[in-house]
């Protein structure tokens, strides 16, 4: 008898714990959807297998719904441009211009970068196959979405944390299957800013 009543308070436990989890996503997801633009600085962190630091920065803008741009200053002139469909990237001298909706994996990539800035966890999870982990720490959500197969492309896992107050995107660690670890860290924060439409130009082919 005791072990079948440890059996239902642990069920009840996780029961109560999913709600709770739930809850907290809508919250958040709901605060971000009350941003109309966003803007903010960024340092970017690529974590080698060996260990090496690859690092750059600038100044990220985001209109909703679909439109996001992280310009770089450092290595400066590098662009990552979201225009709803259409996907620019200029690193170097490398430049490519890619139309989300016929490329899936530069769609994904897209709508990952989106669904994180828009705090539609529960989407991406989805998305993806993935589980998540809710965790309340001091003043901020940490959100972890972990792909529940292996996979070949995409990120195995993201580490995503929100400003439990404003729901900004204060950090995003993006984790590749290699292992290569790609982390963003956002300050500066602007809310419902103007924001030129220039941000999210770019050479049209």
């Amino acid at each position: 008898m005791k072990q079948i009543l440890t059996a239902i308070l642990l069920a009840l436990t996780t029961i109560v714990t999913g709600a709770a989890e739930d809850r907290t996503l809508n919250v958040l997801k709901a605060k971000c959807q009350q941003f109309s633009t966003l803007t903010a600085t960024f340092s970017q962190a690529k974590v080698l297998i060996s260990g090496k630091e690859i690092t750059s920065g600038g100044k990220l803008y985001f209109s909703s719904p679909d439109r996001m741009s992280m310009i770089y200053d450092n290595p400066e002139g590098d662009l990552f441009i979201i225009d709803g469909t259409k996907l620019y990237i200029s690193k170097g001298k490398a430049v490519h211009l890619y139309d989300t909706s016929k490329n899936a994996l530069m769609g994904s990539l897209s709508a990952t970068l989106l669904h994180c800035i828009r705090g539609e966890v529960a989407e991406l999870a989805a998305e993806n196959d993935a589980d998540i982990k809710v965790e309340s720490l001091k003043g901020s959500v940490q959100v972890t979405i972990t792909a529940r197969k292996k996979v070949a492309r995409g990120y195995s896992s993201i580490i995503l944390l929100y400003n439990a107050s404003n729901a900004t995107l204060t950090r995003m660690e993006l984790v590749e299957p290699n292992g290569i670890r790609n982390i963003y860290e956002m300050s500066s924060f602007g809310v419902n800013t103007s924001v030129d439409g220039s941000v999210y130009s770019y050479p049209k082919k």
